[in-house]
C-alpha cells in the first residue's frame, strides 16, 4: 500500500511538474476567435473548479472540472485536457477512489506528454525551415 501511494505522489508530482514547463500553445489566425472563447470558458471552469477543490468543496468542484474537460476536449486543448484531468485525479484522490484518481492521472500524463512533443516538432519545424537556410 505504501508503494501505491508513493507512486501517487510521484506521479502527481511529475504531471505538476510537467503543466508547469510547458508553454501555452499560441494561435496564429483569426478562425481561431471561436475556440478561443471556449477555451477561455474552460480556464474558468478549471480554475473555479481548483479554487472549490481547494476549500474542499468537492462536489461542487466536480461539476466545473468536468465541463472544463468537456470544453478543452471540444476545442481539442491538448494542455487545458491534461490540467483538467490532473484536477479530477486529485479530487477522487481526496476521496479515497485511488482507482479513479489514477485513470485521471494517467490521461494527464498523456495528454500533457503529446503536447509537449507536439509543441517540441512544431518548434523543430518553425526553427528549421528560419530564413538562413539555403536550397541547393
Amino acid at each position: 500500500m505504501k508503494y501505491q501511494i508513493a507512486k501517487f505522489i510521484s506521479f502527481t508530482l511529475v504531471t505538476a511538474f510537467l503543466i508547469s514547463t510547458v508553454p501555452p500553445a499560441k494561435t496564429a489566425s483569426a478562425a481561431a476567435a471561436p475556440l478561443l472563447v471556449q477555451t477561455d470558458q474552460a480556464g474558468t471552469a478549471l480554475q473555479q473548479g481548483r479554487t472549490l477543490l481547494k476549500r474542499g468543496q468537492t462536489a461542487e468542484a466536480l461539476g466545473y472540472l468536468q465541463t472544463a474537460l468537456n470544453l478543452y476536449t471540444t476545442s481539442k486543448n491538448a494542455r487545458g485536457i491534461g490540467a483538467a484531468h490532473n484536477e479530477l485525479g486529485d479530487l477522487y484522490l481526496r476521496q479515497g477512489q485511488h482507482k479513479v484518481a489514477l485513470e485521471h492521472f494517467q490521461k494527464a500524463y498523456v495528454a500533457l506528454a503529446g503536447a509537449s512533443l507536439q509543441e517540441q516538432q512544431a518548434g523543430a519545424a518553425a526553427g528549421g525551415a528560419g530564413p538562413g537556410r539555403r536550397g541547393g
